[in-house]
C-alpha cells in the first residue's frame, strides 16, 4: 500500500483542512480513524498533497451514518446472508434503501460499522494473525474469497470483536507505524463475527471502497457492479 512519502509535499492538519474544507479537528479525526492516509512526525499529524486532494474530490453523499449494528446488517443483506441481529422491519428497511443501490452512499452511511485502525507487525506474525480465533479476514484478506481480482502483498485487513481485540494487539505487539501492515476493524456486533473467517463480500467491497489505493477502488467496483447484478 502506498504511504505518505518524505519526497512528496507534505501539509499540516491545518493545511490539509482549508483544502479539504473542513475543520482541523475534523481532519484529524479522519487521520485517526484512517479515513485520511497519513503519518504523525512526532506529535504532528502530516500529509501528502495528492492523498488530500483525491480525499477533498471524493463525492459528498447526503445522510447520516448508520449505527454499527445496522450498517454490518445492510451490508450482510446486500451480500444473501440475513443479519440476524435486525428485526424484520430493520431488515427491510436495509435491501430498500437508497443505501443499496449507490456505492458512495453506501460507503458514507456504513462507516460506523466498526472502528478502522492501523498498525504495524513483525511481517513473519502477519499469517498467525489471519489464522488467530476470532479473526475475521474483511477488505484486501477477504477480496481473493471473494473472486475479487486484487493482491496487495504484505498487508492484511481483519475484523476482531472489541472484547477481543487487546489480546491480539498485545500477543502480536501491534504498534501504530507510518508504514502499517495491518488494518484492523474493530467491531462492537459480536454475532455478527460468531463463527466466521471472511466477512461477507459486501463488508469486503465497502473496505475496498473506503481506501485511498486506486487498484482497490477500481476492484471494489468491478465487485459491486457483479453484486448489484444478482
Amino acid at each position: 500500500m502506498d504511504m505518505v512519502s518524505e519526497r512528496e509535499p507534505l501539509l499540516s492538519i491545518r493545511d490539509a483542512a482549508r483544502r479539504i474544507g473542513v475543520l482541523p479537528s475534523r481532519v484529524r479525526a479522519l487521520a485517526e480513524s484512517g479515513q485520511l492516509r497519513g503519518r504523525k512526525v512526532g506529535q504532528r499529524w502530516v500529509f501528502s498533497a495528492p492523498d488530500v486532494a483525491a480525499f477533498a474530490d471524493k463525492p459528498r453523499v447526503p445522510g447520516r451514518p448508520l449505527s454499527p449494528r445496522r450498517s454490518l446488517g445492510l451490508l450482510y443483506e446486500l451480500s444473501g446472508e440475513p443479519a440476524a441481529w435486525l428485526d424484520r422491519v430493520e431488515r427491510w428497511k436495509a435491501l430498500h434503501s437508497q443505501s443499496a443501490t449507490d456505492p458512495d452512499q453506501l460507503v458514507a452511511r456504513s462507516r460506523h460499522r466498526a472502528e478502522r485502525i492501523e498498525r504495524r507487525a513483525h511481517p513473519s506474525d502477519l499469517p498467525r494473525i489471519l489464522s488467530e480465533p476470532g479473526v475475521v479476514r474483511g477488505g484486501l484478506s477477504a477480496a481473493q474469497d471473494h473472486g475479487i481480482e486484487l493482491v496487495v502483498a504484505g498487508v492484511i485487513e481483519i475484523y476482531v470483536d472489541r472484547r477481543r481485540v487487546g489480546d491480539v494487539m498485545r500477543r502480536y505487539e501491534l504498534v501504530p507505524s507510518g508504514e502499517p501492515n495491518v488494518i484492523l476493524h474493530v467491531a462492537d456486533v459480536a454475532s455478527a463475527l460468531d463463527g466466521r473467517v471472511v466477512m461477507p463480500v459486501g463488508v469486503a467491497i465497502v473496505d475496498l471502497l473506503e481506501s485511498n489505493e486506486p487498484r482497490a477502488v477500481a476492484a471494489a467496483r468491478r465487485a459491486w457492479k457483479r453484486l448489484s447484478q444478482r
